[in-house]
């Protein structure tokens, strides 16, 4: 997976033309809706969590001289609504994690871009490309002529 950071707005024009060299064409609308589902679900979850513990400050104040019913009852709705906001932000956290991990990744900038192989510039060669007087025969053929492949029998 990709380091999430080349995403950010800083760095997104560079990513999606280093994609584009690979052929991907990456929505950025999906990837900045599902961030920002993220963050807002996130933000809430936070929110709440601070005005739970804000209540809970309260309540430890207010103990031993006033009923504090009406506080305990409040700090129970946070906690059961504290319960599906984690679910929302673990939902959005997976789906943005999910749409992430099918991006390929970047290219090294010392890759060349070509369009096909023959793109491609030869680095180095080793030896001399074996050149024969026959017709060389495929590795299946060969297998199942020598009787070391048998093809039938291992579809069964």
């Amino acid at each position: 997976m990709n380091d999430p950071q080349i995403f950010n707005t800083e760095n997104l024009a560079s990513t999606v033309e280093n994609l584009a060299k690979r052929g991907y064409v990456l929505n950025t609308e999906k990837l900045s809706e599902l961030t920002e589902e993220k963050k807002k679900c996130q933000q809430n979850l936070e929110d709440l969590q601070m005005r739970r513990n804000r209540i809970s400050k309260d309540i430890a104040k207010k103990i031993k001289t006033d009923d504090v019913s009406d506080l305990k009852k409040q700090v129970a709705d946070i906690n059961s609504e504290l319960e599906s906001l984690t679910d929302s932000v673990s939902s959005a956290k997976a789906a943005l994690e999910t749409f992430l991990m099918d991006i390929p990744n970047l290219l090294h900038e010392s890759v060349t871009y070509g369009e096909s192989d023959a793109d491609n510039p030869v680095i180095k060669t080793e030896g001399v490309p074996h050149s024969f007087d026959f017709e060389p025969k495929d590795h299946v053929d060969l297998g199942q002529n020598l009787g070391g492949i048998n093809f039938t029998d291992a579809a069964k």
